[in-house]
């Protein structure tokens, strides 16, 4: 795949702004995964590039919270093998898509977790009480 300067500035742009969202309220995912496409990237590529991407901002946030003792891995490793399960899971199963659904599917799929987060109707506030209790997983 050529790829042109242009280009390669524009994806260069988005991603520094989607690294920017990531670190302040995260949802990056949703300008890199529709440039990365509009640049031709095939989908299952895009979602690869997509989720390496994410995955060190989410290292980086996860070192921050276990360094300064806001998380405790032990208590996380339910959470942590889950998912991995379902990323591995989901990561063969999407090689199995068609790429011509899986480029018709992503927008429409985008489109919708966009309108979720922007009508959510408590989106962007924090100190709710929690819906589950935290050994409800472990309870089953």
């Amino acid at each position: 795949m050529d790829v042109s300067i242009d280009i390669l500035a524009l994806l260069f742009f988005v991603a520094g702004l989607a690294g920017f969202i990531d670190a302040m309220a995260g949802g990056g995912g949703l300008l890199t995964l529709p440039a990365l496409l509009s640049a031709g990237v095939p989908p299952t590529q895009a979602l690869a590039t997509n989720k390496l991407q994410s995955s060190f901002g989410s290292f980086s946030a996860t070192w921050y919270f276990v360094r300064n003792g806001i998380v405790d891995l032990k208590e996380m490793r339910l959470a942590i093998l889950c998912t991995f399960i379902g990323s591995a899971v989901g990561a063969e199963l999407v090689q199995h898509i068609d790429a011509g659904i899986l480029t018709s599917l992503i927008p429409v799929l985008l489109l919708g977790i966009s309108c979720y987060f922007l009508f959510a109707p408590q989106a962007g506030e924090g100190g709710g009480k929690p819906k589950m209790s935290e050994t409800f997983l472990l309870s089953r």
